[in-house]
């Protein structure tokens, strides 16, 4: 499900091509961003999307983390009530409990794994999920999938990288200036959740080919934040509220 609403022209810009591209991934066709003979057979026959993606909520105070299914197995960390994880595997035990693998600390400790109890969990429901390695951002809402964009983060060659963890949005504005030492750049909205430091905001000063293309990052992209198409930030303030849990990963760990 991919939040874009495009004018009907017949032309065939960037954004439907990066909607074509999204549409082959999650049907697992080859992402050629064309309209060829396979796509065009699963777009006619309306094919469910194969790749199940399954998010949950901690609802424990503290839930260890263990590097096996078992609560004999070595704890390794915590995670805490609220955070949002995307679960990488599921293990069913013979007493019927079922654990789930997750990637537990992806600012300090990115591509390492444990399990937790699915007794202290809940599937999510609200809340931000941003992949730097895809450069996409989707947003969660009652446990359905409302927005799903490309975004800009910070430029890895000059070392801002946007920050991977667990976080929530600290505020919503519009209308303001973002400034550093060497920037002074106005946004119609901003939504930060590292302090004022780190945030979604739009990004007027980008082109459509920036915006879409997976490699912007790594040598043109932000000072941290993330940056998206206007009327996708725009759609993004609309619909969260301060509090909501934002999770940043980077699958190229995985």
């Amino acid at each position: 499900t991919t939040h874009w609403t495009l004018k009907v022209d017949g032309y065939f810009g960037d954004k439907t091509e990066w909607c074509v591209k999204k549409y082959q991934d999650e049907h697992n066709l080859g992402v050629d961003g064309k309209v060829g003979p396979a796509t065009r057979k699963s777009l006619n026959s309306n094919a469910p999307i194969v790749k199940k993606v399954e998010f949950i909520t901690i609802t424990a105070s503290d839930l260890n983390v263990r590097t096996d299914a078992t609560t004999s197995s070595k704890k390794i960390s915590t995670v805490t009530e609220e955070e949002v994880y995307q679960v990488l595997g599921t293990k069913t035990n013979s007493d019927g409990s079922i654990w789930y693998k997750i990637e537990y600390d992806p600012k300090n400790a990115p591509g390492k794994f444990g399990y937790i109890s699915g007794s202290y969990t809940a599937k999510a429901q609200d809340f931000i999920f941003l992949d730097i390695s895809e450069q996409n951002l989707k947003l969660y809402k009652g446990g359905k999938l409302i927005l799903n964009v490309p975004v800009v983060t910070g430029n890895v060659s000059e070392k801002d990288d946007t920050p991977r963890g667990n976080y929530t949005i600290q505020a919503k504005k519009t209308n303001i200036y973002l400034t550093g030492a060497d920037y002074s750049s106005f946004v119609e909205y901003w939504m930060p959740f590292i302090g004022t430091s780190y945030g979604f905001h739009d990004a007027r000063w980008r082109n459509s080919e920036q915006l879409t293309d997976k490699t912007t990052y790594l040598t043109d992209g932000s000072h941290g934040c993330v940056n998206m198409f206007t009327q996708d930030a725009e759609f993004l303030y609309n619909n969260i509220s301060k509090d909501l849990a934002v999770t940043i990963v980077q699958k190229t760990y995985y």
